[in-house]
């Protein structure tokens, strides 16, 4: 969904599809295909010329949207605003992410259902399904790292090493976590502010490092596109 911030801003899209974007039509008492849950759309943006940011279930009120930005040159949230006046601070979407080659890399290595076992405070068990679109910095970083194994080539590459025959715990107490740092300081440097920021978290950067590992694992799976 795209908005024009001289008129309405990113939060109004966001409003929008939690208001009238329901994957239930309240008054034919019909799901929506196209906003159906592992139906319908993969992925939704929210877009303006300065932000991005994106759901993979709409449930009303209770959609959750997450930041799609690069980061900015002083390792601020959103996006710097380019010098040239004919370009977006958001046209890294389409110039980017949605190019035909890139885009069904993505749906066809990362886009995957996670499911969870939960177990509230009662013993009662449940399931929890969510679909996993790669955020940007996720899928740039994860980008470094299989650039970096092309390089390096068959037998010398630790990442691919490190993911080949441990599960994520035990990759992550090996060189796992250094190969993140050097593909961090491979990327740009609006980038690499804002993940040197958030990785000196220990909690968000074993989660990050989570999360990439179960990127890499699902590209090494489904290595088409």
């Amino acid at each position: 969904m795209l908005k024009s911030e001289f008129k309405q801003a990113v939060d109004r899209a966001i409003r929008q599809y939690k208001t009238t974007r329901l994957p239930f039509d309240p008054v034919a008492k019909k799901p929506e295909p196209l906003l159906t849950f592992k139906r319908g759309t993969l992925v939704h943006f929210a877009v303006s010329q300065y932000e991005v940011h994106m759901a993979t279930r709409l449930e009303g009120e209770n959609t959750f949207f997450l930041p799609f930005n690069k980061g900015t040159q002083d390792g601020g949230a959103g996006n710097d605003v380019p010098a040239d006046v004919n370009r977006y601070a958001t046209d890294y979407l389409w110039n980017e992410v949605l190019l035909p080659d890139n885009l069904l890399a993505i749906l066809a290595r990362y886009v995957h259902l996670q499911i969870e076992d939960k177990e509230d405070w009662e013993g009662r068990k449940s399931k929890k399904e969510s679909m996993i679109f790669p955020r940007y910095h996720q899928w740039d970083v994860v980008n470094k790292l299989l650039d970096k194994a092309r390089e390096e080539g068959p037998g010398n590459d630790i990442v691919m090493q490190q993911i080949e025959n441990n599960s994520a715990e035990q990759a992550l107490l090996g060189d796992f976590s250094k190969a993140i740092d050097d593909a961090i300081m491979d990327s740009n440097s609006a980038h690499q502010n804002q993940m040197i920021q958030l990785l000196s978290d220990p909690k968000k950067a074993a989660s990050f490092a989570r999360v990439v590992f179960d990127l890499l694992v699902s590209g090494k799976s489904n290595p088409a596109a």
